[in-house]
């Protein structure tokens, strides 16, 4: 359960992104507190995207600003939030294919690394193999170290994602559709991992189309509609909001609970 009492870890305000005519964000604001997995919904061209790439650094805002900890991240590149704490995962897991699964690790650890300790830290250097060989003894992947990411499970894909991002003093982990291409099993597995970089602190923003793994995972999710915010709600708060069940149903009133894919 999230306490109203704990510290603000990304704060969003007023924010906007303009392509010509078209609004993709609309003056969004919203705070997710430390610790907290928060999910993000919405129906296609909602904007999930776009914000992930605004409070990401990969797009810049026409308005508006991104805190994280205090900190405005407007003018700060993707990378510069990258070292203050702020990892991201992609829809399609970005992982490095043609590199065995622990040059994958070592060479996240290592764009991680501050100035002159990223140039001394080489993939031969004793902390960089034995921060890999920890990761992936942890990471439930040090059987699959030598094989290359391109060969391994969809699955142990994700993991290698997810741990790459959190690999070196990440605070905030925005997971971008991190269900996609998982069976059933998988998906409960993958939700028990989340769950468990949640109780160690991290902070955890989600978008998923796995409505069931939003719901039972979250604490609070934010409503999308064409850029702008439906409704920030707990779980059962946004399954029984009339206006959430419209945008996505219409006028459709038998159905009875969000256990499906959006």
């Amino acid at each position: 359960m999230i306490d109203a009492e704990r510290a603000t870890a990304l704060q969003i305000e007023g924010l906007e992104r303009r392509y010509g005519g078209l609004m993709a964000v609309n003056g969004l604001s919203f705070s997710v507190w430390s610790g907290e997995i928060f999910g993000i919904i919405g129906p296609n061209g909602a904007g999930k995207t776009t914000l992930f790439d605004l409070i990401g650094g990969a797009t810049q805002a026409t308005g508006g600003t991104v805190r994280a900890f205090g900190v405005e991240l407007n003018r700060l590149s993707a990378y510069r939030r990258s070292r203050l704490g702020l990892a991201r995962t992609f829809q399609n897991s970005q992982v490095f294919n043609g590199l065995d699964v622990r040059a994958n690790i070592e060479v996240a650890y290592m764009g991680k690394r501050p100035g002159l300790k990223a140039w001394f830290d080489r993939p031969s250097s004793r902390s960089v193999r034995f921060t890999a060989t920890r990761t992936l003894n942890e990471w439930g992947l040090l059987s699959q170290a030598g094989r290359l990411a391109g060969e391994i499970t969809a699955f142990e894909r994700q993991r290698l994602a997810i741990a790459m991002a959190v690999v070196s003093s990440t605070r905030i982990l925005l997971l971008d559709e991190p269900s996609g291409g998982l069976t059933e099993a998988e998906i409960v597995q993958l939700q028990d991992l989340i769950y468990g970089l949640s109780v160690s602190g991290l902070t955890i923003v989600i978008v998923d189309h796995r409505m069931r793994l939003i719901m039972e995972l979250c604490d609070r999710i934010l409503v999308l509609a064409a850029g702008r915010k439906v409704t920030i709600d707990t779980p059962q708060g946004v399954a029984t909001n009339e206006e959430v069940r419209a945008l996505y149903f219409g006028s459709d009133r038998h159905m009875k609970s969000f256990g499906g894919e959006l």
